[in-house]
């Protein structure tokens, strides 16, 4: 089902289910009014009235723009390992960048193809989540692979987040986590009222949890915090991406740069005129990077936002 919406919403509800769940599209579409849905053995194709034609994967969580994938390589994530970058991309799957510049090139002919891939990295150990719910392991960059105990095949894999010696899973059925590189798994944030999560970030003294519908500090103690900052707003504030620095936290979303110095305790809400939605924060020496959904970038000064 889609619906117009500010957000540009699709519903997507199993037959023999009784919950909808609400399939994200790959970009901030200001009114994304559907006008048709087309159903192939390979997924769902969506018309909209302005926006052109949207893909969702079988199983999917996301509708991706194909005009993007016409024009570009679309990638989707990101993931540094040892000296290179390896990207997710819509249009070429997971491809390898060993300079900065430089052509990018396929990674793991032995990855089986999916039509969305996770990529996490833990020193030279690389973590793939595919669409089918899998999660595969390479000890030698790529060479082989093995398919791991955690299989979600009824949840869709959203994230794969590896930080100090732990690997998080993040799938619409909440977030796994192995401290073994892989061999065991526990499920974790089992106490946030909602259980399908996007993402997370490590902060100083806890988490910033990237669920459906709502974003959460999580502290070491296991209190939760809801991401509420304070004004009024035409739609509901939501985060997309997020840069830490001590207690620092830069968060960018609609509508606009989210910042707080107590680690989410409180928020303060920076706007650009022309650009109500931001979509990546990186954070370099002394200055934050934007990127809008409109291509452009801007930088400012961490000073210029306390």
């Amino acid at each position: 089902v889609g619906t117009f919406s500010p957000s540009g919403v699709i519903y997507r509800r199993r037959v023999a289910g009784g919950e909808w769940e609400t399939i994200n599209i790959n970009r901030n579409l200001e009114r994304a009014d559907a006008q048709c849905i087309v159903s192939t053995p390979r997924g769902v194709y969506i018309g909209f009235r302005e926006q052109g034609i949207a893909f969702v994967p079988n199983e999917g969580a996301v509708a991706y723009p194909l005009h993007d994938a016409m024009g570009m390589i679309a990638s989707q994530s990101n993931e540094p390992i040892s000296n290179d970058m390896l990207l997710t991309t819509l249009s070429r799957g997971v491809v390898r960048i060993r300079n900065c510049g430089s052509e990018i090139e396929p990674f793991a002919s032995t990855l089986p193809h999916s039509g969305e891939y996770a990529i996490g990295s833990l020193n030279n150990t690389v973590f793939a989540g595919l669409l089918e719910g899998y999660v595969l392991r390479s000890t030698d960059v790529g060479m082989s692979w093995d398919t791991l105990t955690l299989q979600v095949p009824y949840a869709s894999l959203r994230r794969i987040r590896c930080m100090n010696t732990s690997v998080f899973v993040c799938t619409s059925e909440g977030v796994w986590e192995s401290i073994d590189r892989g061999d065991s798994w526990t499920k974790t944030f089992t106490t946030l009222p909602s259980q399908s999560i996007r993402d997370l970030h490590r902060l100083q003294h806890g988490w910033l949890v990237q669920a459906h519908d709502d974003a959460y500090i999580v502290s070491d103690s296991g209190a939760v915090t809801v991401f509420r900052p304070q004004g009024v707003f035409e739609y509901k504030p939501h985060i997309i991406d997020v840069a830490v620095k001590g207690e620092s936290i830069y968060a960018v979303g609609y509508p606009g740069l989210f910042v707080s110095h107590d680690s989410g305790t409180t928020w303060k809400t920076f706007t650009i005129s022309d650009n109500q939605t931001l979509r990546s924060v990186a954070l370099l020496k002394n200055h934050l990077y934007l990127s809008g959904v409109r291509g452009q970038i801007y930088s400012v000064s961490i000073a210029d936002v306390q």
